[in-house]
């Protein structure tokens, strides 16, 4: 059960970091451009 909750906590954050990271690329190219 904890094993699971953290399991879905990890995958979250890496879902934040990955909408995060494409965020900033989108911004990044739209300055660059």
């Amino acid at each position: 059960m904890y094993l699971n909750i953290f399991t879905k906590l990890m995958y979250t954050i890496k879902i934040i970091k990955n909408y995060c990271n494409i965020k900033n690329t989108i911004i990044t190219q739209y300055i660059l451009r």
